[in-house]
């Protein structure tokens, strides 16, 4: 059966944003009143994310469990294979604070392509911060679209969601932005967890976005 709405969570060793994650979800398809499906996907985690999962119950939930971490981007292709929905949204395990806001954006329907969402008022490092905005800077030149954060929620419908699903792959979608009506906004966001990339981390990301956006990527 297809679905109003999907959400795709990634999830590595994330155990404690589980159950504040699955409420806030819940909320969010109440006032939704669509169907809409919550797809978690298990990147390998080592922690209690696996007994987390195995509680929840529901019966707009999907859970995937691999086997072995692979990280966040193949995490989300794994579940994109599964969403049905007519919107999809990609949000990582600890952003569940964006989702009290979000029912007015998810219907009507967005008319743009892709939202990006980011949090505006984040206490972060500096060198972190320099390290994104190089991130989204990359992605800018090399697409032609301006991305100021691209780590925040994103929001795919449209011409946005067909070719995020005829892509099957993340990564390789952000070769096609420069075709897609984009929105990006910021909100005052102060609940969740703290962001657990590190420099390490979005070293390793950029180096998957450039790989993907010169043609390298699988």
């Amino acid at each position: 059966m297809d679905k109003y709405l999907s959400i795709v969570v990634p999830v590595f060793n994330g155990a404690g944003n589980i159950e504040p994650l699955y409420s806030s979800v819940r909320d969010l398809f109440k006032k939704t009143d669509e169907p809409c499906e919550l797809i978690l996907v298990n990147d390998g985690s080592t922690d209690d994310t696996p007994l987390k999962l195995k509680s929840l119950k529901g019966e707009f939930l999907k859970t995937i469990n691999l086997g072995i971490n692979r990280g966040q981007h193949h995490a989300i292709d794994r579940g994109l294979k599964e969403a049905r929905g007519r919107i999809i949204l990609i949000m990582d395990d600890d952003q569940y604070g964006f989702l009290p806001y979000l029912s007015g954006i998810l219907k009507p329907p967005p008319e743009d392509d892709l939202i990006i969402i980011s949090r505006i008022g984040r206490n972060i490092s500096f060198y972190r911060k320099a390290a994104s905005k190089i991130i989204n800077l990359g992605i800018s030149c090399v697409t032609g679209k301006r991305i100021y954060d691209g780590g925040g929620i994103k929001i795919f419908s449209n011409k946005g969601k067909d070719i995020l699903l005829e892509q099957g792959s993340f990564l390789r979608t952000l070769n096609y932005l420069g075709k897609l009506k984009i929105r990006q906004f910021g909100l005052p966001v102060s609940s969740g967890s703290r962001s657990r990339y590190n420099l390490s981390r979005l070293f390793r990301l950029f180096l998957q976005i450039v790989a993907s956006l010169l043609g390298k990527s699988s």
